[in-house]
Parts: C-alpha cells; sequence; structure tokens
C-alpha cells in the first residue's frame, strides 16, 4: 500500500490596493498588502499520525521579480513556539509578477551551504533555484530531525486575489509494521530495507511528477545503499504487532536492482534459539519512492515449513532408494545407488498447503562434488521439479535454492540448502 504523505501549503489570500500619488507628476508604484497564512494540510484517516519534526518548525518566502531581484523575504517571527500547521504573516509588495520560493524547516545558511543558492533582497539571484541541487540528501537521517521542504510558484499581483505555493517535503516516509501469526513468540533482532538511490536531489520539487517515479539525478542512479537497523531486540508475543519507522530520499527500484523492486530482511530468533532470516519482496505496487510519500508496508511473519519430497528410480536391485533428514532448513538425502531423481518443494503456511500457482523456486548455485551427477540437477519448468541422474561416483554436493511464496500481495523469499549425498 502507498500513501501520499501530508503537503504543506502556502496560501494567501490580498486584502487591498492602495495606488500613492501626489501633488507632483510622479505617479508611485501601486502597492499590495497581502494578508497571507502558511498551512500544512491535516492528515486524513488514511495517512499516519504527522510527528512534531514532521510539521512547519520554522519557514520563510523570497519574493523574487521578473528580473531575477529578491524584493522581500518573509520569515516567520517571532520564533514559533512549537511546530504548527498553520502561521500567518503580512506583506507589502508593487504590483508586479513574482515567483515566490518558500522553504520551511531549513534556514537561509543552510540552503547556501547544501545548493549554493542565496537570496539577498535587492540583490539579483547568483544561482538560478529551479537548477540548483541539494549536495547530498541522506537516508535514514536522525528520527527527530526536521523534515526540509521546498516549493515554488509564479503569482501575478494584479491579477491575482489569492494564490497557494505549496512547500514539499524532501524525504519519504516509510512504516514497515510486522505481526508474528506463528504459533511462538518470536523476538526482531534485524532489519534490512532497500536497495535505494544514494546522492543529490533537485532542491525543488517536480509538482507534476509527484505521483510519478522520480527523475533521478544520473550521480545518483549508480549510488545504492541498504539501510541496516541492527540490534533492535523486539520481542513479537502471538498474534503481537511492530513498528519501524524512518525516511528516505527519492529513489527509484529501476536502478537499484534488477528485478525493479524493494526489499525487507529480518533478522528472527525463535524460542528454540534458531535463528532465520525472513526475506520479502514487495510487490510491482512499489516500484520506486517519491518525495513527501509514505510508504506503509505490512508484513506477516507465519509458520512455514519448506519440505521436499523425493522420488529417486534406481536400477533394478538398487538399495536403499534413498534416506531423508531435516536440520533446521536443511535437508539432507542420501542415496546408495545411481540413478534418476526428481525433487519437489511441499510448503505449508499456517498449517494450510500452499498450491503450486503460489510459489516459485530456483536453483541458485551448485557446489560440491559435482561429478556424482551424470546429469546435473536443474529446474523443470513443466512439471515444477528439480531433476537431475546420479552417476557411481560417490561425494556430496549442495544445491542452494530460492523460494518465493506469494502472499496477499507480497513474496517471502526463504534460502534453502539441499545436500544430496550419494554412497
Amino acid at each position: 500500500m502507498k500513501l501520499k504523505n501530508l503537503l504543506c501549503c502556502i496560501t494567501t489570500v490580498m486584502l487591498s490596493f492602495t495606488a500613492c500619488t501626489g501633488d507632483n507628476s510622479d505617479i508611485m508604484p501601486e502597492v499590495v498588502t497581502a494578508s497571507c497564512a502558511i498551512q500544512s494540510r491535516a492528515s486524513g484517516d488514511t495517512q499516519p499520525e504527522t510527528l512534531p519534526n514532521e510539521l512547519i518548525n520554522n519557514w520563510w518566502v523570497a519574493f523574487v521579480d521578473a528580473s531575477g531581484t529578491v524584493r522581500s523575504i518573509v520569515e516567520n517571527s517571532p520564533q514559533l513556539a512549537s511546530p504548527v500547521e498553520r502561521d500567518e504573516f503580512t506583506v507589502d509588495l508593487p504590483v508586479a509578477t513574482y515567483t515566490l520560493y518558500a522553504f520551511a524547516n531549513l534556514s537561509k545558511e543552510q540552503l547556501y551551504q547544501r545548493t549554493g543558492v542565496k537570496f539577498v533582497v535587492g540583490e539579483k539571484l547568483v544561482k538560478e533555484p529551479s537548477v540548483a541541487v541539494w549536495d547530498n540528501m541522506t537516508n535514514n537521517p536522525e528520527k527527530t530531525a526536521l523534515i526540509p521542504m521546498s516549493g515554488t510558484t509564479t503569482i501575478d499581483f494584479r491579477n491575482t486575489q489569492s494564490f497557494t505555493v505549496e512547500v514539499i517535503r524532501m524525504l519519504a516516509k516509510v512504516r514497515i509494521s510486522v505481526q508474528n501469526t506463528s504459533s511462538a513468540k518470536l523476538e526482531v533482532k534485524r532489519l534490512s530495507f532497500g536497495i535505494l538511490n544514494r546522492g543529490p536531489v533537485r532542491l525543488l520539487p517536480d509538482y507534476k511528477a509527484l505521483e510519478s517515479c522520480p527523475d533521478i539525478m544520473e550521480s545518483a542512479k549508480n549510488g545504492k545503499e541498504e539501510l541496516t537497523f541492527d540490534n533492535m531486540n523486539v520481542s513479537l508475543g502471538v498474534n503481537k504487532s511492530m513498528t519501524h519507522t524512518f525516511y528516505v530520499r527519492e529513489s527509484a527500484a529501476k536502478w537499484t536492482h534488477p528485478t525493479g523492486r524493494y526489499f525487507v530482511t529480518f533478522t528472527v530468533s525463535r524460542p528454540d534459539g534458531a535463528t532465520a532470516d525472513e526475506h520479502y519482496a514487495i510487490t510491482d505496487d512499489l516500484q520506486w519512492i517519491q518525495r513527501n510519500d509514505f510508504i506503509d508496508i505490512p508484513i506477516v511473519i507465519s509458520d512455514m515449513t519448506i519440505d521436499w519430497s523425493v522420488l529417486f528410480y534406481p536400477p533394478i536391485g538398487g538399495y536403499p532408494a534413498v534416506m531423508t533428514e531435516v536440520e533446521g532448513d536443511t535437508h539432507f538425502m542420501t542415496f546408495g545407488t545411481s540413478g534418476k531423481f526428481r525433487i519437489r518443494p511441499e510448503i505449508k503456511d499456517n498449517n494450510r498447503i500452499v498450491p503450486p500457482a503460489d510459489y516459485d523456486f530456483e536453483i541458485t548455485e551448485i557446489n560440491g562434488d559435482k561429478k556424482i551427477f551424470t546429469n546435473q540437477p536443474e529446474k523443470n519448468t513443466v512439471t515444477g521439479e528439480i531433476i537431475g541422474e546420479l552417476s557411481s561416483v560417490t561425494g556430496t554436493a549442495t544445491l542452494d535454492c530460492k523460494v518465493t511464496v506469494r502472499y496477499d500481495g507480497y513474496e517471502t523469499v526463504r534460502t534453502r540448502r539441499l545436500y544430496i549425498i550419494r554412497k
């Protein structure tokens, strides 16, 4: 599920127009006195709680005329006592067309340091904000760090009685919710999310592209980062849930992973002391993350078992046919003679048999004594089985398999190792 996080807007209502004329022939420019409000849009029922660092903690707006000259800078005064959704101000400006550059939760000094853009009243812009770049928008800043916002619009003061400029959060919010539906208490020890882009972003938002895949800058397309949260040690009772929230920069999975998807991995400890990695591949619904998005990822940890059935066709008189043994997630298959074999996964999720249509698997690697095979094992795409043939050579080989189970719009990935032992 992908929801759009809160936007912020600056709403301005024109109060009056006054023309100043004297007894001489000089006509003073018409001046507009504008009563303005900066406000963050209220959240709906489907949105998460807005935290203080996601609200407006400070703000300022620069008014730039058609010549590129900064005519006014208005900022919150006095200092805001607490984060707000709305703040009001007034501004007096001659009638003209202005480009407004609005910022929240960052100072003029921070803006100059990170982008090289500087606004000075009475001076022309040296660097054009529309092409400016934030030098490095990091993933996973401190949870209490203020989320910077930026926005722009062009307004003709002659013909407009009210206008709005939206300031867009430069980071997205990700919330991973984990529910334990297994039969025993679990402990989530570690969590990873990715793979994300890393590097610079454009200073100002592309309003037309906020509902689509972001345009990742060339210098950030090859920058990749997986976020890892160690030492979580969160205990999850049966049917209990946990959430983990963090912030990320805009990203497009088509540049970070061949599948064009994002992945979540948990390291889970079970009551018997066994530790396993739970892998989840987010479906095609999440192929990119845009600034200001709210990404909600619900995950269910269940009692999933993956067994393997073996059919063996030894020559007449071959004995014993095959012996199987399981230790945790590792399966041992011992063959006493040469012959053809077939191996098929049998999957249960909370005691429910998972039909073949809801899972897939692949052999990722074969290691060890490969000479034990007359024909190396490979997956038959028609029957969904591993098919191979053993020779008269003895030894041990391993098959690493990746099993993908589809569940409620998500994919759970499990890795299993099969030991093929030729006695």
